[in-house]
């Protein structure tokens, strides 16, 4: 009996570390990262400055010294926008480069150890390094992905990126949360925090925006879906006639208003909750 506890005990021991030390690259493409930056701590909710959204495409783009795959973005004005990413497999790492820069910056490092320190947000203009305090493993549909925890309340998981995004954190008076991280075969729903944002109203429509509101020289309108919610929307004329009906979408969409005469329109985009979200847009 005793044998059998010991080789059961070593049985045991050896699957938990294999499950922690596998290592999970990120996918190479058809991975969305959707997620929301708040302001401010005052309860109950946070106040929300904005989301982010990043879609990892299956196409390469060739910056400076590098191949990246070509990552499209949509975040706050104020955060660095993240073009491409690269990886390093053997190494355990994972390399950036955003929007207007050569510059190729080591976003991940799966490296780490407890009491290692690394830049947590190096994307943003959070510069003081963060320290590791625990390294452990999470359950993500059926796959152990390990985990490094910083004392910034940032953690990093193989294969997803952090519990902040992919990049962003509000490092000045709040913070930034990953609601979902999908590709073809992992889901990954970040903290309780963004169930809680979604029982605030018309939470959902803080997250669709409509830009430019004067088009000029055959421009066109963008209907912004951040966080990828189903929508609809309708443009009307300043007389009221449908010009344009879309159901169900569930993504951002550039509308094509090159057919339309000089005028004022309406776009109105409605939620399955019954919110609603109408702009103005004067074409000139």
């Amino acid at each position: 009996m005793k044998y059998f506890s010991l080789l059961f005990l070593l049985i045991g021991t050896f699957k938990i570390n294999a499950q922690s030390t596998i290592y999970h690259p990120f996918p190479d493409s058809n991975a969305v990262w959707n997620g929301i930056l708040l302001s401010g701590t005052v309860p109950p909710f946070p106040g929300i400055s904005g989301g982010f959204h990043y879609q990892l495409l299956n196409k390469d783009t060739i910056v400076g010294l590098y191949n990246y795959r070509r990552i499209n973005s949509i975040t706050a004005g104020w955060l660095p926008s993240l073009i491409g990413i690269r990886q390093d497999i053997p190494n355990k790492k994972v390399y950036g480069v955003y929007n207007g820069s050569l510059n190729d910056t080591l976003l991940y490092d799966f490296n780490l150890n407890i009491g290692d320190t690394f830049s947590a947000r190096p994307l943003t203009y959070c510069n003081d390094p963060s320290i590791v305090n625990s390294v452990d493993s999470i359950l993500i549909n059926g796959t152990y992905r390990k985990r490094i925890n910083f004392n910034s309340s940032v953690s990093f998981i193989e294969g997803i990126g952090s519990t902040t995004g992919l990049v962003e954190y509000n490092c000045f008076e709040g913070m930034s949360e990953l609601c979902i991280f999908y590709n073809e075969l992992d889901t990954f729903k970040g903290s309780s925090l963004c169930n809680q944002l979604n029982k605030v109203d018309d939470f959902k429509l803080k997250y669709v925006s409509i830009s430019p509101n004067l088009l000029q020289d055959n421009t066109n309108p963008t209907i912004y879906n951040t966080l990828n919610i189903p929508i609809d929307i309708k443009v009307l004329n300043q007389f009221g006639e449908t010009k344009i009906s879309i159901k169900n979408l569930d993504k951002s969409i550039q509308l094509d208003f090159n057919p339309f005469s000089v005028g004022l329109y309406f776009v109105i985009v409605s939620t399955i909750n019954g919110e609603q979200l109408t702009e103005k847009i004067l074409k000139e």
